[in-house]
């Protein structure tokens, strides 16, 4: 029953990632399947954790921006339409905002394929990120030290995290290996810890391979050639990753904290400027009526 479990989850492997297959392999040969579930368990956690802080950052200003354009919306449609005409019976110019909202109500009401262009070019940005987010979060990490420092950090927790697991589970060290080269989603460090399985499979000692890598966080490697060295590897990759994820975390923590004022005071700057502006047109009206 065990096999057709396993077979099972080799079947979906993009859904069920190959670390998790070779960790519950690896359990279901010591009829230890019970622990090596628990630790999958776990570190789906541990990634879950991370995806959320992220998400959660994002979820007050996407409804702010949401509530905005639908209050944009409400001046560009309907208060710009009736406002307009009255300056206009005064013999007086309409404000800079109320002209502007007037011709981008006019442009919208005459020609409402002009939406598609919008919808189109957030379209090509999202296409254009999901098949270009490795040159562009490089191109960034290369621009801001403490975004590179981070991503190293990270990468090399969920190398460390990965490694410890399996090893301590009993799995040799390129199938290890191969395991954290298939998992880790940038493609830059996936593509570096294959050539180390190569390395490692031709001779060489990881200790060596990963001391050399600027990929991988400068203590790690240290921790690492000491841990290979005493024989007590999983140990102190075990010690490395609880390290560099509560570094990481605090790191995301403190990130997220700052992102959503940002994030919300500029869009309450956009919308707001835009409101004021149709507020003081509507002074102007008072002014003109007494």
């Amino acid at each position: 029953m065990a096999l057709l479990y396993l077979e099972a989850l080799a079947q979906i492997g993009a859904v069920f990632p190959l670390r998790y297959r070779v960790l519950l392999e690896l359990g279901e040969k010591a009829n230890d399947l019970e622990k090596a579930s628990a630790d999958a368990a776990d570190m789906l956690r541990q990634e879950g954790s991370y995806r959320r802080q992220i998400i959660s950052a994002l979820v007050y200003p996407s409804i702010l921006a949401v509530v905005s354009l639908l209050v944009l919306g409400v001046l560009v449609f309907i208060l710009a339409p009736t406002l307009a005409p009255v300056f206009d019976a005064m013999g007086r110019t309409p404000p800079l905002m109320i002209r502007v909202l007037s011709a981008l109500n006019e442009t919208l009401t005459s020609n409402s394929a002009i939406l598609i262009l919008p919808i189109g070019c957030l379209l090509a940005l999202a296409g254009f990120l999901t098949t270009k987010s490795g040159k562009v979060l490089k191109a960034i990490r290369n621009i801001v030290p403490m975004a590179k420092r981070y991503h190293r950090q990270r990468q090399t927790y969920q190398l460390c995290r990965t490694m410890a697991v399996l090893l301590k589970s009993g799995a040799p060290l390129l199938q290890t290996l191969e395991a954290v080269s298939a998992s880790i989603t940038d493609v830059e460090f996936a593509n570096h810890i294959g050539r180390v399985k190569d390395e490692v499979s031709a001779g060489a000692e990881l200790e060596e391979v990963l001391g050399r890598s600027d990929l991988i966080d400068p203590i790690a490697r240290a921790l690492l050639q000491v841990g290979h060295q005493a024989n007590a590897l999983p140990d102190v990759l075990k010690i490395v990753a609880d390290d560099l994820g509560a570094k990481t975390n605090e790191t995301t923590a403190r990130a997220v904290k700052l992102v959503t004022p940002i994030l919300t005071l500029l869009i309450g700057l956009g919308v707001g400027s835009v409101i004021l502006s149709t507020l003081s047109a509507i002074m102007d009206l008072n002014d003109i009526a007494f």
